[in-house]
């Protein structure tokens, strides 16, 4: 079955072209009620993401890097990410973080200090992208990161034709990844 047309979708919902694909890219300049209409349609249509997951590309978005707690969480969460032999992206959780992680096809999305709008956890729910969200007011801030960076890595699928290569040595080979948030 072929995917459906952007000018199809935009049809149905009653939007330009230009605004369907604001919203599978996760831009942030759409309006909440048009937003929810357009992914309506696309969920209705059968609409599945093209752009391949990077297995191992994992986001923290932080909210103040200024914080007191920035550091230890930035460190924590890059050596719990590198020795799952993955690799981390920091963001400041300003208006175009979002679309930076639509477009680079990360597998997860870590949160410190920063809270997902409606429409974002909507998107990553959709695109079955695990959130892990760090309690900073817990301590110790560095096994937290670890034990969330694991969450992650845990529902984060490796493909068959990927197995025994690189970080995809792993015999969760194949298996579905989980939906949904886990708060560490």
């Amino acid at each position: 079955m072929n995917p459906p047309k952007l000018s199809v979708i935009a049809r149905e919902a009653g939007v330009s072209p230009s605004t369907v694909s604001k919203v599978i890219n996760g831009r942030a300049d759409v309006s909440p009620p048009t937003r929810a209409r357009v992914l309506d349609v696309l969920r209705r249509r059968g609409y599945r993401r093209r752009i391949p997951l990077n297995l191992w590309l994992f986001d923290l978005l932080i909210d103040d890097l200024a914080a007191p707690y920035a550091g230890e969480v930035i460190e924590s969460a890059e050596r719990a990410t590198r020795q799952a032999h993955g690799d981390l992206v920091v963001s400041l959780a300003d208006a175009g973080w979002f679309g930076r992680v639509a477009a680079r096809g990360s597998a997860g999305v870590l949160l410190a200090g920063a809270r997902l709008t409606p429409p974002q956890d909507a998107w990553l729910r959709d695109h079955r992208l695990p959130v892990a969200a760090i309690d900073l007011s817990r301590r110790p801030l560095g096994e937290l990161c670890m034990a969330a960076v694991a969450s992650l890595v845990e529902r984060t699928p490796v493909p068959r034709s990927k197995a025994g290569a690189g970080p995809g040595s792993d015999p969760r080979a194949g298996t579905p990844r989980q939906a949904g948030d886990a708060g560490f």
